[in-house]
């Protein structure tokens, strides 16, 4: 095929991007397809759509790299999720062992009770640290107005 040197004076060859299906990115990301949508769906990560071949059900995403780096990082953040593929924060016990003190995660909602006594004498609920942070992250954007 000769190319018309009107249209392409420069001869440039066109850009090549590679893109990957829903199914190559879960698989890349060592996630489920089911955990791809919901990372898509979860507004807190803010990723932008993939690029769509066709319109409506059954049509295509696409994703680049630029998209799997931003997927990584939110699968980074959040890899742990229930049965029902939403999110589970997590906390941290620190836990009396025989020889040495033991550091332990579970999820928010199982931590364990913390004792004077007991095996377990310190908890962290990150899920509830951030939500005091915010909390009060809330309070101090009303008293300012969000004007810094």
């Amino acid at each position: 095929m000769t190319k018309n040197p009107k249209l392409d004076p420069l001869h440039l060859k066109p850009a090549r991007v590679q893109l990957f299906s829903a199914g190559q990115a879960a698989s890349i990301l060592e996630i489920e397809p089911w955990q791809l949508q919901k990372l898509m769906d979860v507004r807190k990560y803010q990723l932008r759509p993939p690029e769509q071949m066709g319109k409506g059900r059954g049509s295509r995403r696409l994703f680049s790299f630029e998209d799997l780096y931003r997927l990584a990082i939110a699968v980074d953040q959040s890899h742990f999720w229930d049965g029902q593929g939403n999110p589970v924060t997590y906390g941290v016990a620190l836990r009396r062992g025989p020889q040495h003190r033991l550091v332990e995660l579970f999820p928010s909602r199982q931590l364990p009770k913390p004792s004077i006594e007991g095996p377990v004498y310190y908890v962290l609920d990150f899920a509830d640290l951030m939500r005091r942070v915010k909390l009060r992250a809330a309070v101090a954007n009303e008293a300012d107005d969000g004007v810094i």
